[in-house]
């Protein structure tokens, strides 16, 4: 059994296919093509891409690097008339066009800036704050807006501006990896949008907390002043990979990029000390959460989760040990990208939120049912929901920034247990969590793991579920992750058979338990008093209750799924950091899982199979599209396809 502590993201490498299908679960929007969220895009893989060209063509690079050859000549790295080979940051779930991330169009950029982001002259700001890996994001925005970048060494006190956009829009660059120079900045720059970034110069975690702290009012009053024309934006920052020589493609694991750069035996002496690459991930989460705290309206670039997984195209080569630094054009072109999908981002919201403020001034002038009909009905677009839906079986976790469609007999109770005690717990941090991950039984392995986490008093309000504390009817889920489970229709049934014995609220009329009859008589009758029968929610169809017409999720996982279990974990764990995962490996044997299965008839799935047969259709597709599936994922799903091939 292996220790895999708190990680941002699982290697999914062993069960997910290769590009470009990979996918590590079924996003089941039923609504227009949309822009990823921040949960989509920090979630993906380098896809091998073929231009017809580079983005831009440096005439030098930096000093000492040994980029595209030594020494550097633009002519010979890039031939007139060659294609360009290179990578390009695929988040999972745009392989299946499930949502859009944007790429980089300068003619774009200029647009969105001068409509949305500049001043009473039309005329804009942009500034990028940090040490040198912030002058790195300078020189490719630079790049990628038609400029030449800048060849000077970084320093501390530097500074840079350049125009783009026909002049309109003023870029500047500030050397200020600690934020001593951030209220300066913001007083004399008046940037209509803050790109910052601590950067690579270590500092204690006392320290780092102490600077970001400082300079915190100020951002809050540079944002008070300059309202829905400016945007900041933090960028997460990326440790070096320690021998990047040895690596000449991206990877796609992240646990062994962290593993790797905390393995001290890979630095020469007192550099792991002098660097603590391995601490930026912490420090990272740090800032995120003094932001928070202090009500800062903040976007992420994640550097980080994209990439750590980058550990080739450094500087460094045979005569430089820069493992820190990258390349031009390459893997930071991603961040202007990125930077470009944020500003868009905002705009949807700002036109939300008008939307939002004008239904609010229409409710009024109503009264009564009239005035109640609205606002239910503000609410659910509030929540990106439809307006028909029933909200009974959402459970909403404001720490975790998670919504949950809990489904009977699907990890219902584990998961609303679990979330309650996260949301109504008393005593949240006296315990540390260990648990282990059983495939097949994540039921208890969740329920154990934050019962142990959330050691509050206050358990039984169930205060995370919609259908008990209605003052979370209207919570924003679209800064949430969207999260339903499914479960093999068969599965779900057989297991509402096994507890009819213990629990009360799971019987069919003439066969109240499995005491009393055999499953088949049990599915017979259910057939027999199906309309009745669905009005108990253990056997109500999975898809009436996910009621995806009304409800856009982020991710739909296969309860039966090791890397869906996995990819759920990593969510939530790096949401609480007191969680840690140990993984069991649990092989199923086929002719083990089906013995026994013989008393199933042939007629009794065909009933389950009629009853439940749009549950049937999404389990198709989860299978079909969602996470590759592990030679030991079988359900009774399969032994019924086996029997069908007999018959």
């Amino acid at each position: 059994m292996a220790s895999m502590g708190c990680f941002r993201a699982f290697n999914l490498s062993s069960f997910l296919p290769k590009p470009p299908s990979i996918n590590p679960a079924l996003h089941a929007s039923t609504l227009s093509s949309r822009l990823c969220t921040r949960e989509e895009v920090r979630h993906g893989f380098w896809k091998a891409v073929t231009l017809k060209e580079p983005p831009y063509i440096p005439l030098e690079q930096m000093e000492n690097s040994e980029c595209y050859g030594t020494p550097y000549n633009h002519e010979t790295a890039f031939p007139k008339g060659a294609l360009f080979e290179t990578w390009e940051w695929t988040p999972w779930n745009t392989t299946t066009g499930d949502c859009d991330l944007t790429k980089w169009n300068k003619e774009r950029f200029c647009s969105v800036m001068q409509d949305h982001y500049s001043n009473a002259d039309d005329k804009s700001t942009v500034v990028i704050v940090g040490d040198s890996l912030s002058m790195e994001h300078y020189n490719s925005f630079l790049e990628l807006l038609g400029l030449k970048f800048i060849l000077q060494k970084w320093n501390s006190k530097v500074s840079f501006v350049r125009y783009a956009c026909d002049d309109q829009v003023k870029l500047v660059y500030r050397g200020d990896g600690r934020f001593v120079r951030m209220p300066t900045i913001l007083a004399t720059d008046k940037p209509n949008v803050l790109i910052a970034n601590r950067g690579a110069h270590y500092t204690n975690d006392n320290e780092f907390e102490k600077e970001t702290k400082q300079v915190i009012p100020h951002l809050l009053t540079w944002q008070a002043e300059c309202g829905s024309s400016c945007a900041f934006v933090y960028r997460t920052t990326v440790p070096g990979h320690p021998k990047c020589q040895e690596f000449d493609l991206p990877t796609t694991d992240t646990l062994g990029m962290e593993e790797r750069i905390a393995n001290a035996s890979l630095y020469d002496e007192g550099l792991l000390e002098k660097w603590h690459w391995p601490d930026y991930k912490r420090q990272n989460e740090l800032a995120q959460r003094l932001f928070t705290e202090a009500s800062i309206d903040y976007k992420i670039i994640d550097g980080y989760d994209i990439n750590i997984l980058r550990p080739d195209e450094h500087r460094g080569g045979k005569t430089n040990s820069d493992c820190l630094h990258g390349c031009f054009p390459g893997k930071v072109d991603t961040y202007s990208a990125l930077l470009l999908h944020i500003l868009l981002e905002k705009v949807e919201e700002r036109s939300h939120d008008a939307t939002q403020t004008r239904t609010e001034t229409t409710k009024v002038s109503m009264t009564g049912s009239a005035r109640n009909a609205a606002a239910r009905l503000s609410s659910r677009d509030v929540l990106a929901r439809g307006p028909k839906y029933n909200d009974f079986w959402l459970l909403i976790s404001r720490r975790l920034r998670l919504a949950v469609t809990i489904v009977p007999k699907v990890m219902c109770s584990s998961i609303r247990t679990a979330l309650n005690r996260l949301e109504c717990g008393t005593n949240n941090n006296t315990a540390l969590c260990s648990v282990t991950i059983v495939p097949k039984v994540m039921c208890s392995s969740i329920r154990t793991a934050l019962n142990r986490l959330e050691c509050g008093t206050n358990n039984n309000t169930r205060c995370a579920e919609v259908r008990k504390n209605r003052t979370l009817a209207t919570e924003d889920v679209r800064k949430m992750t969207r999260v339903a489970f499914v479960r093999d229709p068969f599965e779900r049934a057989l297991s509402a058979y096994e507890n009819s014995y213990r629990n009360r609220f799971i019987h069919i009329n003439r066969c109240h338990n499995m005491i009393v009859c055999t499953f088949s008589e049990w599915v017979s009758e259910l057939g027999k008093n199906a309309t009745s029968t669905f009005e108990n929610e253990h056997f109500l169809p999975q898809v009436n209750i996910l009621q995806l017409d009304q409800m856009r999720y982020d991710y739909i996982f296969r309860l039966s799924s090791p890397g869906d279990q996995h990819f759920f974990w990593s969510i939530l764990c790096e949401r609480h950091d007191s969680i840690k995962v140990n993984i069991a490996h649990h092989d199923t044997n086929e002719t083990a899982m089906f013995k026994g299965l013989e008393h199933l008839t042939p007629e009794t799935f065909e009933i389950l199979a009629k009853l439940y047969a749009k549950d049937l259709v999404l389990w198709k597709k989860v299978l079909h599209y969602g996470t590759l599936r592990d030679p030991n994922e079988l359900t009774l799903y399969d032994y019924y396809n086996r029997k069908a091939k007999v018959k």
